[in-house]
């Protein structure tokens, strides 16, 4: 138990990272996204891609902050199961 806190405080640990690795959905969607984007990105002027890319940013942000939240949300509740199921022994 020590190991893994002592990971996750160095940031050797992203769940973000590992989840949806083993998903073929996900694996089918993502490569859909990108081969959908690379045809968009080739009919846009170069203003548009900037635009683009400034949206792209912007979303990635966004995903960034429900990614923190998630975690944070999840952390706890895990640790309320944990607290609740040792509480009634």
């Amino acid at each position: 138990m020590k190991e893994t806190i002592r990971e996750l405080f160095y940031g050797n640990i992203f769940p973000s990272e590992r989840c949806g690795n083993n998903n073929t959905e996900i694996k089918a969607l993502t490569k859909r996204l990108c081969e959908g984007r690379g045809k968009l990105c080739n009919s846009l002027s170069n203003e548009q891609k900037e635009l683009l890319e400034q949206y792209d940013d912007l979303i990635g942000e966004m995903y960034s902050l429900y990614n923190e939240e998630f975690f944070v949300y999840g952390f706890s509740l895990g640790a309320k199961i944990i607290k609740e199921s040792l509480d009634k022994e």
